[in-house]
């Protein structure tokens, strides 16, 4: 079976969202035993056919059903193969950015946990997720508190909270609607310590950095962007989440 694994997933994916209830519940239970199957398996298989359906999956679909079930799949892919994912991190980090903006909150929280699961050295103590319903999805957590990793995975928790950062610049709707969200589920599924530090590192050289972005991408920086005032309040504005956030969130209270 796992040389059609993704030609099998394709067919399954397509029947989450149809419209009579008998198929959805069969192909949900399906996928179920697929991903259960793929997880355990010891044998070798290809990643780049999983990914080009799990992706299309999450861009040519609005569903939740399917995109939660794309989700936990790349989450799981993350889990089990993380060496051999490093390579398509490049390609699926503006996918899993992008899915941030998405209307479901489920969706939203799930997909941090994948974020999370980059962020994490492959040699990371992991609590595995043992159910595969919403519920579990947002509660899930992928490490049991420590830093993220050492040496190039550190490199990845930053790149990982850079792009947060850079996609909440560009998008401050984003930023009032999800950042909180976002920044909660962050810290409760990595260490919240290493979040802050490694944000207030990143907001401290932000204005620097945007302002090098500027001479290279004007053309594609939007006009606030092209002044230095965006920038500062920017920094202001996410300095006043993260407060706002560690002074009232339940999920930090040990931190505070």
């Amino acid at each position: 079976l796992l040389p059609y694994h993704a030609e099998v997933l394709g067919a399954i994916m397509r029947c989450l969202s149809d419209a009579e209830a008998e198929i959805r519940q069969v192909a949900d239970r399906t996928n179920g035993d697929l991903l259960t199957l793929v997880q355990e398996t010891g044998g070798m298989f290809e990643l780049s056919p999983l990914l080009d359906t799990l992706t299309g999956e999450l861009l040519g679909k609005d569903d939740v059903p399917t995109k939660m079930a794309a989700l936990r799949w790349i989450n799981m892919l993350l889990e089990k193969r993380k060496g051999d994912m490093n390579q398509f991190i490049p390609d699926l980090l503006p996918l899993l950015l992008r899915t941030l903006s998405d209307s479901s909150d489920a969706v939203v929280l799930l997909n941090v946990q994948v974020l999370s699961r980059i962020s994490l050295s492959h040699t990371e103590k992991e609590q595995p997720p043992t159910r595969t319903d919403e519920q579990q999805d947002a509660t899930t957590t992928v490490t049991d508190g420590n830093d993220a990793g050492g040496g190039a995975e550190e490199n990845q928790f930053q790149m990982v909270l850079n792009a947060i950062l850079g996609l909440f610049a560009a998008d401050r709707k984003l930023l009032e609607m999800r950042g909180s969200l976002v920044i909660r589920k962050l810290c409760v599924l990595l260490n919240a310590q290493s979040v802050y530090i490694r944000m207030a590192d990143a907001l401290s050289s932000y204005e620097s950095s945007v302002s090098t972005n500027n001479v290279n991408n004007n053309s594609n920086m939007e006009p606030s962007l092209k002044d230095g005032g965006f920038t500062l309040e920017f920094v202001a504005t996410m300095v006043q989440t993260l407060n706002l956030i560690l002074l009232t969130a339940p999920e930090l209270h040990a931190l505070r």
